[in-house]
């Protein structure tokens, strides 16, 4: 399986990050505690760009059950882990894990694992460096993924062997960078809507909600069966 990162990067000058280098020795795994159905990584990501309402709140990832979305960059630092100036802020990189309404849950889980994984790789960190929010200021966070930990980093070990055995074979499976292109619907009427697709290695995917609500149809997420359904 092939893995997109996409980068929506803070402005050097954004008011919600500490502006401030570091090499990471950490991961931090938050959930974003948002259950509302909207709250996906793409709203996540505005909220980071259209500066985190005020506060001083900034990470280096987020990751639902679509995509992979990067605010900073992994040699700066976030605030993101409660400690103030402790490692968890200053050495460690941030990533959220969306939980929102009808998301599939375990893929989410299966693309964070990717991630830490890419960067564990990319940055030399350890497994048992790969930590939950909690280790640095006692927050039950990440909330949904701690009570199976385990399964996780079983999941990120996995990914490790994956990567091993396709290092071997010369198939490193590398994140590939999506690039934004337009996309209009047709609507009734002659009416046109303007959504955001991501181009991602000639193809072009635009998240199926966004399709949805353009055409102002439900989106039905069926978790047994893993299945989407539109409907009027």
């Amino acid at each position: 399986m092939t893995y997109s990162v996409k980068q929506r990067l803070l402005l050097q000058e954004a008011p919600n990050k500490p502006k401030r280098a570091m090499k990471p020795l950490y991961i931090t795994i938050h959930n974003t505690d948002n259950t509302d159905h909207a709250a996906t990584a793409d709203a996540h990501a505005r909220y980071l760009l259209n500066g985190s309402g005020g506060a001083k709140k900034s990470w280096h990832y987020t990751v639902d059950d679509h995509e992979i979305i990067q605010h900073l960059e992994d040699n700066e630092q976030g605030w993101h882990a409660g400690d103030g100036k402790g490692l968890g802020n200053t050495m460690s990189i941030g990533i959220e894990i969306c939980m929102y309404e009808g998301m599939n849950e375990m893929l989410a889980w299966r693309q964070a694992s990717w991630l830490v994984a890419y960067l564990m790789k990319k940055h030399n960190i350890p497994l048992s460096r790969i930590v939950p929010h909690r280790h640095w200021s006692g927050k039950g966070c990440p909330s949904r993924l701690l009570p199976h930990w385990q399964t996780f980093t079983r999941m990120i070990e996995r990914v490790l062997a994956d990567m091993k055995d396709a290092s071997s074979k010369g198939t490193v499976d590398k994140p590939s960078q999506a690039s934004q292109v337009p996309v209009n619907v047709k609507l009734s009427e002659g009416e046109t809507s303007a959504l955001e697709g991501h181009l991602v290695n000639g193809h072009v995917y635009v998240p199926l909600r966004d399709i949805a609500e353009a055409l102002q149809l439900k989106l039905l997420w069926d978790n047994t069966n893993k299945r989407a359904t539109l409907s009027k």
